[in-house]
């Protein structure tokens, strides 16, 4: 039986701090992801463009909070704000 889904909310930071350290020490296959908002959600998929051709080309990136993309090329990092930024970049890589 595959386990569901578990939605905390925490009243106090230290306690959600706590909370995300705990299965980096549990032998237990657990994943934890932080909840984003639906906006932030709807404007990270307008990268899908920009962070598939990265993908396809084995370069290293990551999200910044809420929808910077933060990418390393050549030993120096990029940070990205919005898509059309990002797409003249590739085209100048």
């Amino acid at each position: 039986k595959v386990p569901k889904d578990v939605i905390v909310k925490f009243h106090y930071f230290a306690h959600k701090e706590q909370q995300e350290n705990l299965p980096r020490s549990l032998t237990l296959t657990n994943t934890v992801f932080a909840d984003l908002p639906a906006a932030t959600m709807a404007r990270r998929k307008t990268f899908i463009t920009i962070t598939k051709t990265l993908g396809n080309n084995n370069v290293s990136f990551k999200w910044g909070y809420p929808t910077k993309l933060l990418i390393w090329r050549q030993g120096k990092t990029h940070m990205v704000n919005d898509p059309a930024e990002g797409m003249k970049s590739l085209i100048e890589w």
